[in-house]
């Protein structure tokens, strides 16, 4: 059980948080924590490169954004102008 989690926490935010919490953060470990938010964000920036193909704009730049923001990158990415294509 890793305690440099659970310890990072400030004593009142653990009191104030149910034991089941405290006992899943208790055996998350560092690389548990990496995984399951690149778990969580690889889906994002997939769906991010897709929508900014589609919409023109850089593929590249909103897939990063993906990954790093999450879900929170879409709503930005659905505002954005889509590029012009010159003719």
């Amino acid at each position: 059980m890793p305690p440099e989690i659970v310890t990072a926490l400030p004593p009142e935010l653990l009191a104030a948080l149910p034991p089941e919490i405290v006992s899943v953060l208790a055996i998350l470990t560092p690389s548990m924590l990496i995984f399951l938010s690149l778990l969580i964000s690889v889906p994002f920036a997939l769906t991010a490169y897709l929508v900014a193909r589609k919409r023109g704009l850089r593929v590249r730049y909103w897939t990063m954004l993906g990954l790093i923001l999450g879900p929170f990158v879409l709503p930005f990415l659905l505002f954005a102008k889509k590029k012009k294509l010159r003719q």
